[in-house]
């Protein structure tokens, strides 16, 4: 509105009078937007850090590894107890010709007992396979939770782009609206060199900035709704709160000494699940070749027999016996079961260094975009903004002036508007680059 004074200002001391009248319009847009703000502002407001909260509350993901992970430390329970014990009652050598128990003295009724014990510590190994798969959930769902953050993050700040965006626009577009005014005026007055042709151009920019606020709006509607991917629906029609967050606005600090950067990156959340993986296979490593040896079994029986048919008592027989697995056929399947576990620990530790790499890339890339953002921004901040306003305010003068063509003043100002945007837009990416670098680092001293 200032610069929109000063062009009305300029025109009126030239006996150039129109009504403008910039005063009224504003006090009713300031009432009309008291009045609105009153009744919004009993609607609660969602921040950033509560979209992410309530998007790790409402995750399914989250909630299938969680039981995924009960599940696990159950069986980790069961998979390390020995199996039951099998109980037989058995009736020998019984007489089918007279069907008399106390007719021959072998007859007897045998109760047993079998307990098998499988080889080795393979129920150990087995129970430590299960424990490391539950902890890998439990590190996945760290995971996730950044990758939620990261997200949701991006979304929000893609929004936010969006509604600044517009708003520089709707800031700026009461300008173009007196510069057709001011054009219409001196175009009627014929007092200085307006043609036609300016009152068009004129009229072209103010709906050339028409249609960008809707692709605007078009790409903020879009991103809003993305977040459904990651919000219940209800959440969506809320309020949100566009303050930024303390986390993005403070520089995290490089590391550049590879060893540190090895360690940082060591500890986030996807290598540590590799590691988990790694450990788990060489537990079953360690599962196949226990495999070796046999499982073995002890059996224990107790026969009872009754008088004879002369009315002697008859002892009681006790059987003892232990069974072994005998590993005839198993020697080929157990070498290639050995082989096939070796592998599987070379594959996870050759997908942790791709892993590690992976991340040590976005790291240098995420904080090389940072340096070269924070230079656009201060070259933006510090000279070519001022330069732009100069150079606009100059056209503005030569055009009021007679000296200047109001295509230049348009350009000046289009270009100056096009700068304001594009430091908004280099801020927003250089939050983006912090909130990478948030969730690669994952350490406070280089995420904040």
């Amino acid at each position: 509105m200032a610069i929109a004074g000063r062009i009305q200002q300029r025109f009126m001391n030239m006996n150039i009078f129109f009504d403008l009248n910039p005063g009224k319009p504003f006090f009713i847009l300031i009432f009309c937007l008291v009045g609105f703000s009153t009744q919004a502002s009993d609607r609660p407001e969602l921040s950033l850090p509560n979209l992410i909260n309530l998007a790790i509350e409402h995750d399914p993901w989250l909630d299938r590894s969680r039981a995924l992970g009960h599940a696990l430390s159950s069986e980790a329970i069961f998979v390390g107890e020995l199996p039951d014990p099998q109980i037989s009652a058995t009736l020998l050598n019984f007489p089918t010709d007279t069907f008399d128990f106390a007719q021959e003295p072998m007859t007897q009724i045998q109760f047993g007992v079998t307990q098998r014990f499988p080889g080795g510590e393979s129920r150990a190994l087995r129970r430590r396979v299960k424990l490391l798969q539950s902890e890998r959930q439990v590190v996945d769902q760290m995971t996730r939770k950044k990758v939620i953050e990261l997200q949701v993050t991006d979304l929000w700040l893609s929004i936010h782009l969006a509604r600044s965006t517009s708003q520089l626009i709707n800031d700026d577009r009461p300008l173009f609206e007196q510069l057709i005014e001011v054009t219409n005026a001196s175009y009627r007055s014929a007092t200085h060199q307006v043609s036609q042709q300016d009152l068009i151009r004129a009229q072209i920019e103010l709906t050339k900035l028409d249609d960008r606020l809707l692709r605007i709006k078009e790409v903020e509607d879009s991103r809003h709704k993305e977040l459904a991917e990651w919000l219940p629906i209800d959440y969506l029609s809320m309020r949100f709160s566009w303050k930024i967050p303390d986390e993005l606005t403070v520089s995290p600090v490089p590391v550049r000494d590879n060893s540190r950067v090895h360690n940082l990156l060591s500890r986030h959340p996807e290598i540590r699940s590799i590691d988990n993986s790694i450990a788990g296979k060489r537990v079953e490593y360690s599962l196949a070749q226990e495999s070796s040896k046999p499982d073995w079994a002890l059996n224990a029986a107790y026969g009872y027999r009754d008088e004879d048919r002369f009315g002697r008592n008859l002892p009681d027989f006790v059987t003892l016996g232990v069974t072994f697995q005998l590993p005839l056929f198993k020697k080929n399947r157990q070498n290639q079961q050995i082989l096939a576990a070796a592998d599987m620990v070379s594959a996870d530790e050759s997908r942790r260094l791709g892993k590690l790499q992976q991340l040590t890339r976005r790291y240098l890339k995420a904080h090389a975009t940072l340096a070269a953002l924070n230079e656009r921004l201060a070259l933006y901040r510090e000279s070519l903004l001022k330069q732009m306003d100069s150079l606009a305010e100059a056209s503005l003068n030569a055009y009021t002036s007679d000296e200047g063509d109001f295509a230049d003043v348009a350009r000046a100002y289009i270009a100056l508007l096009n700068a304001k945007i594009e430091v908004q837009t280099i801020w927003v990416s250089s939050l983006k680059a912090k909130a990478e670098i948030r969730y690669v680092a994952t350490n406070q001293e280089y995420a904040l």
